[in-house]
């Protein structure tokens, strides 16, 4: 009976993070000084950031990340079902224009460029599952 116990509390320790809502920043342009004060908590699917650049080649060819190359900097809530990965993907729009988005599945990881929150959230539920899951044994 206590092994069943241990498991389910397992099942919900994996499966809590998919059924809240998750909270991120939304703001419609960067820089904005007030975009991480605004933030929506409906993102039930998770977050989301999209850069838009345009000019400023850099000289192999690709497309420069510099600031002043940015046009468009939007970041929300994604409440469809548009994605179920994390990650980043890129598209071209009239060969001068590059649009970045990337997707994210905890509170406020649209925040910065860097995915360091990604792996320490990963990190602390594997090692919270493999505790529970060892403890679950011993008993």
């Amino acid at each position: 009976m206590l092994k069943i116990l241990c498991f389910s509390l397992l099942y919900i320790l994996v499966s809590l993070p998919a059924a809240q809502s998750i909270a991120c920043y939304q703001c419609n342009n960067d820089p904005d000084p007030y975009c991480h004060q605004r933030t929506c908590y409906h993102g039930l699917y998770g977050c989301f950031k999209t850069v838009t650049y345009t000019g400023g080649l850099d000289p192999s060819g690709a497309q420069s990340e510099y600031s002043q190359n940015k046009v468009i900097n939007l970041k929300g809530c994604q409440f469809l079902p548009f994605t179920g990965l994390e990650g980043c993907h890129e598209s071209t729009l009239f060969g001068d224009i590059r649009q970045v988005t990337c997707f994210c599945h905890h509170d406020f990881c649209n925040a910065a460029n860097s995915h360091r929150a990604t792996l320490y959230s990963i990190l602390t539920i594997l090692l919270l599952s493999i505790s529970l899951s060892i403890y679950c044994t011993i008993l």
